[in-house]
């Protein structure tokens, strides 16, 4: 966060509009480095705003709000942005409060009776200057942690056993606390999968969500196989009512206040999945190599590209083999992506796995496919490299029938 030849970035939540509009010229009538100001009346509207990709340099912030009041009001935002410094508003009679808030990590307070344009700017500069950044045993800083997105171009392509299996092994790999947010809405096969049941899920967050801290997110979600840390969709947990994008991308900015590593099922392509992507830092387009599967990845490529999503986020997970002459490049005509990797087909695999209630081991041929693909989009060293019998035994064990992916 810095000044750039645009000016600060200031993110107001004040919800008296003649608070807000005198501010708003105060930072307007000095000369030198210009600030765009974003308004907010609520909490919720700043949560809002926080959880878009442009994030501000600062927040003025006004402890009394609709949605809520006192230090909770600072505590809320201050939890959801620790990166992000914050100036606090007061009243006249709200010096105690402003100098708890301040130790409590705001950057200062400024009392609104009386507050000048010099004494705002010089505020403002002086905090984002000094820039708040979590180190130590504190939560994960925002720009450590990653979140990486599997959607499916259309259903049954395997959008779950791959993100499964690959939290799985991330986590085995780096022995680092990893999440998997379910946000196919429509299905929750995630937590069983990962036999991880729960009566909560993100819709519990969601109402929670200016009390959401590293207490209550240990009621929300429950642990699966191999550790892993589960946030469960609302349709596994018996709830049908969708949550908005929006306060969805809320959440997982929190979470990644608490994981370096967050997998996020989303399930088929949707208005909401579409919605959420932004919040990705990668996505893997998962699809199947029939014409039918192809076309409909075109038109999610298309679709998130004209959202702003850069191609470079996005990468194409073919799932199932398609043997084509050697040098086509067939499917990358089609979707207008080359493809990333190539998941083998892998029916007999999963389905033993799934019958025992545990997922395909690494050295299967799904799991070795998995490994590859782990290395690949996080760039960890290969120290145990697929098995070279689990190849071959594929070679001799692959069923031909059609792939139903969970």
């Amino acid at each position: 966060m810095y000044a750039t030849s645009l000016g600060y970035k200031i993110l107001l939540i004040e919800d008296n509009p003649g608070d807000s509009e005198l501010i708003e010229e105060m930072l307007m009538e000095l000369d030198g480095i210009p600030f765009h100001v974003l308004k907010a009346a609520s909490v919720l509207e700043g949560l809002k705003f926080l959880a878009q990709p442009e994030r501000p340099d600062l927040i003025l912030l006004d402890l009394y709000l609709p949605d809520s009041q006192g230090l909770a009001t600072f505590q809320t935002i201050h939890t959801h942005s620790p990166s992000i410094p914050v100036v606090v508003l007061t009243g006249v009679q709200s010096d105690s409060i402003g100098v708890e808030a301040v130790s409590q990590g705001a950057q200062d307070f400024l009392v609104k009776t009386g507050l000048t344009s010099e004494l705002l700017v010089r505020s403002i500069r002086y905090a984002i200057a000094r820039g708040r950044r979590t180190t130590g045993s504190g939560p994960v800083a925002l720009n450590l942690s990653k979140v990486i997105g599997f959607l499916g171009v259309k259903g049954g392509v395997g959008t779950t056993s791959l993100t499964c299996h690959f939290a799985t092994q991330l986590k085995n790999r780096t022995e680092a606390p990893v999440l998997t947010a379910d946000l196919d809405l429509e299905g929750g096969a995630l937590s069983f999968l990962l036999q991880a049941q729960s009566t909560f899920s993100i819709a519990d967050a969601i109402e929670n969500l200016h009390h959401l801290d590293a207490e209550y997110w240990k009621k929300v979600i429950s642990t699966g196989l191999g550790g892993i840390h589960v946030l469960n969709s609302p349709a596994s947990a018996g709830r049908y009512q969708k949550p908005s994008a929006e306060v969805a991308a809320c959440v997982l900015r929190f979470a990644r206040t608490l994981y370096p590593w967050i997998i996020v099922d989303l399930g088929r392509s949707s208005e909401f999945s579409a919605n959420v992507a932004a919040e990705m830092d990668e996505i893997l387009l998962v699809s199947t190599p029939e014409i039918v599967s192809l076309q409909a990845a075109r038109k999610v490529h298309e679709s998130l590209r004209e959202s702003g999503l850069t191609s470079d986020r996005l990468h194409l997970l073919q799932n199932r083999t398609l043997r084509l002459p050697e040098g086509s490049n067939m499917i990358e005509e089609i979707v207008g992506l080359p493809v990333y990797n190539t998941i083998p087909e892998s029916p007999r695999d999963l389905g033993e796995a799934y019958l025992r209630g545990t997922l395909a081991a690494p050295s299967s041929a799904f799991g070795s496919a998995v490994h590859t693909l782990v290395n690949q989009i996080t760039g960890l060293k290969d120290s145990s490299p697929p098995s070279w019998v689990a190849n071959l035994r594929h070679l001799f064990s692959q069923d031909k029938s059609p792939k139903v992916g969970v």
